[in-house]
């Protein structure tokens, strides 16, 4: 069986202005009224994510809440390491070496449903990295409501 992680934060690469009604933070909240907005996705970069935790927990998956029309397409879920200071990860699309890629996201559906991506890999970490490769948005702009994380 397995449980949800209390999650303690989350930041992104990119957050529409006006930053406090579009921030990453509101994904931790079960109110379906807020999200993340993101910036118009430029060419060659990704959309990023960072979620904190408590303590190093394995993940088993994850869900993610879209909107329909401006859903991730694509992407890769990697361990963030307790060694590694949010601060030295900006900016976003840079090789870092303090986190390890748990598995690949592909074919995410556009649509407002929860979408759970299961882990195939192992290992834990203090939180996790999502970096959206892609978007249904012809702009490449996401919008998420919600994202949960799951422990064994």
């Amino acid at each position: 069986m397995s449980t949800s992680i209390p999650l303690l934060s989350a930041s992104a690469s990119s957050t529409l202005p006006p930053k406090k009604e579009h921030n990453a933070s509101n994904l931790l909240s079960s109110d379906l009224e807020t999200a993340w907005y993101s910036k118009n996705l430029e060419p060659g970069s990704k959309h990023r994510l960072e979620i904190k935790w408590s303590g190093s927990k394995t993940l088993v998956a994850v869900g993610l809440m879209f909107q329909g029309g401006f859903a991730g397409s694509s992407g890769t879920l990697s361990y963030l390491h307790s060694s590694t200071p949010l601060s030295t990860l900006s900016p976003p699309n840079v090789d870092y070496e303090d986190y390890e890629e748990i598995d690949s996201m592909d074919d995410f559906e556009d649509s407002n449903s929860m979408q759970i991506v299961g882990v195939e890999g192992s290992g834990a970490g203090e939180g996790v990295i999502i970096e959206l490769e892609g978007s249904t948005d012809f702009y490449g702009r996401v919008i998420c409501y919600r994202i949960i994380c799951w422990e064994a």
